[in-house]
């Protein structure tokens, strides 16, 4: 029906639409959550207003927004643990083996998409817990269930990730090595910009910040830290349950040394869930009302200016388009590895256009050692070059966060962006709102280091 999608440089056309799909059924989860977990004293027929705003927040948070775009993990993902909790709320409620299926079959679909969702195991043994408390039932109410419950979601991880049966050997290598990346480690040029961070305190202020946006992430934060003393005070069943899931994952998340924004986000519908009902709890009417639009109408503007972005064309596409037109075929152009090499092949002026009509000379920035050998290499390609692309602050906002690792590298970048190593700035190619596009050190007048966002929300579309 499509050949081009046979082209495996053309998966992003099918990921992208599936991204968007499992996010989508992600906003509902997170109504059908609130309802269920959270009950009203009266009746549970109809349209929730709660559960409606927890579900409208998850829609109009830019992070959401953002990852719904890519094609990543992280949406189904996030979908699959939606749904595992939902089911262990059900069975907590209700019981049943039908619930009880459905549950193993979530978990082991939710692992076999990352297996760093392995928590959600908590969530199934509170879930039976709570269910043999309320039936009054004896521990074997909780042992024989969770046995079986986790012995089907083995069986549907198998099933769902067969390669880990099949070649288990490379399944174990590639999971532990990116484990190892996670944890600092093993040290990647992509993973520098977390030198210096702050555990749990950096995911919560980039998760507030720039993923959900002020105020709505510091109420949503707020929620988390209330739902932690109710549950202290009297570990009553909905938040036992929701702790199960979101403690276990934010522990291990937060103490990671690679802390990209995106694995923060299996945790925003909970987080909006609980901000809300800390909006609902408030007692004076007026004051929750104003809170609650006021959030909204500050989210919803968050959102829209977000995506303004994807409007105009991306700059990486309007630089190349510049390239073509004005630099003649045959110039010497220097790029940065480990980032995107400019130009992309574009079509322009009704011709087809590429980058092997120019000379590329690829600088290794990233190389070690950081030394005065590796600075002559530079040099050589930087006197040769006519012109020098920078395609993101991937590598000038990386490097010099670290350097006592990189003293030369980071000395080339100061020199450079203060004009002082003979190039002089011919194009700037940014889209979207100037407060989107927070200038970086060494850049001239930067932001201030609490605003500069996670380099994943930024380079990829900004």
């Amino acid at each position: 029906l499509w050949p081009a999608l046979r082209s495996e440089s053309s998966l992003h056309l099918v990921g992208r639409p599936l991204a968007v799909f499992f996010d989508l059924g992600t906003v509902y989860l997170t109504y059908r959550l609130a309802r269920v977990l959270f009950p009203s004293p009266s009746s549970r027929r109809g349209p929730r207003g709660d559960a409606v705003l927890a579900a409208a927040f998850v829609g109009l948070a830019v992070l959401h927004v953002q990852i719904a775009r890519f094609y990543t993990v992280d949406p189904l993902l996030t979908f699959f643990v939606m749904l595992t909790v939902n089911l262990g709320a059900d069975v907590a409620q209700e019981g049943g083996w039908r619930r009880q299926v459905a549950l193993g079959i979530a978990l082991g679909l939710t692992l076999a998409t990352k297996v760093s969702a392995a928590p959600l195991i908590l969530v199934v043994l509170v879930a039976l817990d709570v269910q043999r408390r309320t039936q009054q039932a004896g521990k074997s109410a909780v042992i024989l269930p969770a046995i079986r419950v986790l012995a089907l979601a083995v069986l549907v991880f198998f099933l769902a990730q067969p390669y880990a049966l099949i070649d288990w050997r490379t399944f174990v290598e590639h999971t532990t090595r990116e484990a190892q990346i996670a944890r600092g480690t093993l040290a990647t040029p992509y993973t520098l910009q977390y030198a210096g961070t702050v555990p749990f305190l950096y995911s919560i202020w980039q998760t507030a910040l720039w993923g959900l946006g002020l105020p709505l992430g510091l109420v949503a934060w707020a929620g988390l830290a209330a739902l932690l003393i109710r549950w202290l005070r009297r570990a009553p069943r909905a938040e036992s349950l929701l702790l199960a899931w979101v403690g276990p994952y934010f522990v291990v998340t937060g103490l990671l040394h690679t802390r990209y924004l995106r694995y923060m986000l299996p945790l925003i519908p909970i987080l909006c869930i609980l901000g809300i009902r800390l909006l609902m709890s408030l007692k004076q009417r007026r004051l929750r009302i104003a809170g609650i639009w006021g959030l909204a109408g500050v989210t919803l503007i968050y959102s829209l200016a977000f995506v303004s972005i994807y409007a105009k064309p991306h700059s990486w596409i309007k630089a190349s388009e510049a390239i073509y037109r004005e630099v003649p075929a045959g110039s010497i152009l220097a790029a940065e590895h480990w980032d995107m090499g400019l130009p992309l092949p574009l079509e322009v002026d009704g011709r087809s256009r590429r980058q092997s009509e120019y000379d590329m000379r690829f600088l290794a920035l990233y190389d070690e050692p950081d030394d005065a050998a590796k600075w002559e290499l530079l040099a050589a390609d930087l006197a040769s070059s006519d012109y020098l692309i920078i395609a993101s602050r991937r590598l000038y906002g990386s490097i010099p966060r670290v350097p006592d690792r990189y003293p030369v590298s980071t000395r080339y970048y100061e020199l450079l962006l203060s004009g002082e190593l003979g190039f002089e700035l011919e194009h700037e190619f940014i889209r979207g709102p100037a407060w989107l596009n927070l200038r970086l050190p060494p850049l001239p007048d930067p932001a201030p280091a609490l605003l500069h966002p996670d380099e994943s929300f930024v380079v990829y579309d900004h």
